[in-house]
Parts: structure tokens; sequence; C-alpha cells
């Protein structure tokens, strides 16, 4: 019995080796992105304190938002045709996509900055921050687009590496070894995005068919940019979710405040980081599978997703629920205790955005962008009336519940829509007939 145990396991181990050594590449890559993203905050807590730290958040966090709005939405869609391209050998419309989307991501990520230089001069206390993001703004807009294009040419573990986790051991070794100003802090972060792009992009054109750029390229700008907007509107809708730190905040309560609420929603990274890796790696298999029309093989991975997320979520999710003072104040000292409350609320909150993280990379590969970016923005307006209500009064942990409530209306709403995608009604949510028939049908001709 257990040779026959030890058997199956290693013809198991043998099927999927590629798959899970490709794993472990892309969590050890993500591991350390993640760790150097976590000990930066660390140390610029702690030097900082709650009011600063709170500008440094904001810088960096606005010119997340500016990037992604930036980007309309192509680094989300690039892998999907990405994949149908490379598919079909379509080199000429390959090196048209590549082409496209560089330009196109650096225009809107100049206009977004532009527009950000222009705000500064309407806010005193935000100009700073303001200031700050528009010139991190382009260097994060193309970082987002590099990191699907590595992505989708097999190089995920380096696309880990180079989105922010190079800035962020940068600049950690640098606030270990030197008592840093906010400025320093923000130049340091922003030359070493320009190096991890250059990077990027070097590695990049060394992976793509090296006839690719002799051809002439083929532009299909409508149907690119559609998706693209569509994914753009769910994108943004879910990062501003995320980012009530950067907006509502500040505008709402205060720099402490958002300090508070920062450390406390970096504290919670390590929920959603494999996630975060697992999308990285799937995103591109899902892609292929809907191309296929292999809605089985999609179903696989998302039920694979979802147990990785549980197994990975749960044991993290118990030591804060238990103990949020304890963490908050062990993490970033004394001054940041009053973060504990929020602390609470975002880790529940996080614990629902991994759960739908599998669902939102279904939805994206799926072509269900139109209907994924409807979802985000109703849940972005009920967020906002949310905040409205609760932060001016409860501060940090009033943005803590906004994000729960959020988070949990956009998970019940991704699986929801992704039924369809999947093929999931056709498995048995439809009687009569119809699911007769296809309970006949033989096994190995399922093409669905």
């Amino acid at each position: 019995m257990d040779l026959t145990l030890k058997g199956h396991a290693a013809a198991l181990f043998m099927r999927h080796r590629s798959n899970l050594f490709k794993l472990a590449h892309v969590m050890g890559a993500a591991m350390v992105s993640r760790a150097a993203q976590l000990g930066v905050v660390l140390v610029v807590a702690r030097q900082l304190g709650p009011t600063d730290f709170g500008a440094f958040v904001f810088a960096i966090g606005a010119s997340i938002v500016a990037g992604v709005l930036g980007s309309l939405g192509w680094p989300l869609s690039f892998n999907r045709f990405f994949a149908l391209l490379i598919r079909e050998q379509k080199l000429a419309e390959l090196h048209g996509l590549i082409r496209a989307s560089t330009l196109l991501v650096l225009t809107g990520s100049l206009a977004t900055a532009g527009a950000m230089l222009i705000a500064s001069f309407f806010t005193e206390e935000l100009a700073f921050g303001l200031i700050a993001g528009a010139f991190l703004t382009i260097p994060y807009g193309l970082m987002t687009l590099r990191r699907q294009q590595l992505a989708g040419t097999g190089q995920a573990p380096l696309a880990l590496l180079l989105d922010q986790g190079l800035s962020s051991m940068a600049l950690f070794c640098a606030a270990l070894l030197f008592r840093l100003t906010l400025f320093e802090m923000l130049c340091i972060y922003a030359v070493t995005m320009v190096i991890g792009n250059l990077a990027a992009t070097i590695i990049i054109r060394r992976r793509l068919p090296p006839t690719l750029f002799a051809e002439t390229p083929v532009y299909e700008l409508g149907v690119w940019m559609r998706s693209g907007i569509s994914l753009l509107v769910g994108r943004s809708a879910r990062l501003l979710l995320t980012r009530l730190d950067v907006l509502l905040i500040p505008a709402l309560a205060n720099l402490t405040e958002a300090g508070l609420y920062g450390a406390a929603l970096r504290a919670t990274y390590i929920l959603t980081f494999p996630q975060f890796v697992l999308q990285t790696l799937t995103g591109p298999q899902l892609a292929d599978a809907f191309a296929r029309k292999q809605r089985g093989r999609a179903r696989k991975i998302l039920a694979a997703s979802v147990f990785f997320a549980l197994a990975t979520t749960l044991p993290f999710v118990a030591v804060i629920v238990f103990a949020p003072i304890r963490v908050m104040t062990l993490l970033f000292g004394p001054s940041f205790a009053d973060g504990a409350n929020a602390l609470l609320l975002i880790t529940l909150g996080q614990l629902a955005i991994g759960l739908g993280m599998p669902f939102a990379n279904v939805l994206a590969m799926g072509a269900r962008e139109y209907a994924f970016g409807i979802l985000n923005v109703g849940v972005l307006i009920v967020s906002v009336i949310l905040a409205a209500a609760t932060v001016p009064a409860m501060g940090a942990a009033g943005g803590g519940l906004v994000m729960l409530i959020s988070a949990v209306l956009l998970l019940l709403g991704q699986i929801g829509l992704s039924l369809a995608p999947l093929g999931i009604k056709k498995l048995g949510l439809e009687s009569g007939k119809k699911a007769k028939t296809e309970a006949s049908i033989p096994p190995g001709t399922e093409q669905q």
C-alpha cells in the first residue's frame, strides 16, 4: 500500500515537475521582493514617525494610482493578446502590440504626472507628496507594463524582483546605513526604479523572437484599447479601494491618520503576496487555457489558486486577529499603537481580497473585462460613501472598516461573474436534457 502511494506521488510529481519548479522560483523571488518592501516600511516608519511616514506613503501611493491610470489598462491586457499572437505566430501584430503598449503607457503616465503637478498648486499640505509622486509616476507606469511583459516571456521571477523589489531593497539598505530625510528616501526610490526599467527592457528584447523587430508592425488599436480601458476601470476601482491612505484619509482626516493606516496596510502585505505571486504565474496559463477553449483546465487552475490562497493566508490572519496591538508596536514602534483597530479590520479585508484574486484573474483572462469594470465601479461608489461617513470620525479605523466591507462585496461579485467564463453553469447549475447530454460525453473528448 505504501509503495503504491509512493509510486502515485512520484508520478504526480514528475507530471507537474515543471510547474512546481516554476512556482518555487516565482515564490522565492516574491519572498525576496516582499521582504524588502516590508523591511523598508519598518525602517522608514521608525525613522520618520506617523506624520512624515504619512507623507512618504502618500507620495508612493499617489504615483501608483497615477501610474495605473496612465497605463490605460494596457499592462493588464498585454498577456491576453501576447498569448494569442504567440500561439498564432502573428509576429507583425506582436511587434505592433509591444510598440503601441510602450508608447501609450508612456504618454498616459506623462499626462497623469502633469495633472499631479498642476494639483500641487492647490494644496499646501499635500504639495510635496504630489510633486514627488509625479516624478515617480512615469517609471512606475512603465514598470507595470514591463512586469507583465517579463511574465509573458517566461521571466516571472525577474518581474517580481524588478517591480518595486529593487527600489525597496536599495532604500532598505541605504536607510539601515544612514539617517535619511524624506526627500533623500524618495530620490533613492526613483533612481532605482529607473534602473529597473532599463534592465527589464533589455531582458525582454532578448527573450522575444529574433525576427520580431524585422517585421513591419501591424496595429489593432481598437481591439487592444477597448480591452485595456475595460480592464483599467476594474483595476483602478479595485486599486482605489486599497489606497484610501493616499486619497481619502489625508483629505477627510490628516496625514497622521494616513500614516497609521498606511503602516497597518503594509503590515498585511504578507497576506496577499502569495496570491499576487501566483497570479503572475497563472495569468499566462489562464490566457492560454481560454485561448484554447479549455475550460476544464481553467477550472483546475482556479481551484488550485483558491486552495493556495486559503493555505497561505489563514495562519497569518490568526496571529494578527489575536494580537493586533502587539503586532503594530513590534513592527513600527509605540507611536503606531493607535493603528491596531485599523490593522484588525484591514487584515480581514485582505483575506477577502486574497480569495478574490484568482477570480479576478479569471475575469481578466476570460474576456469579462466589461462586467468586471462595472462591478468595481459599483463597489468603489459604495466605498466612497462609506468613507465619507466613517473616516472623519474614526480616522484610520474607519478606513479599515471601509476596506473590509468593500473587499467582501468585491469577492462575492467576482465569484458570481466567474461562473460563465468557467462554464460552471454547464456543469450542474442547468438541469434537464442539456445536462444529461453533457454527462454522456465520453472521457477524453471534453474541450471545455
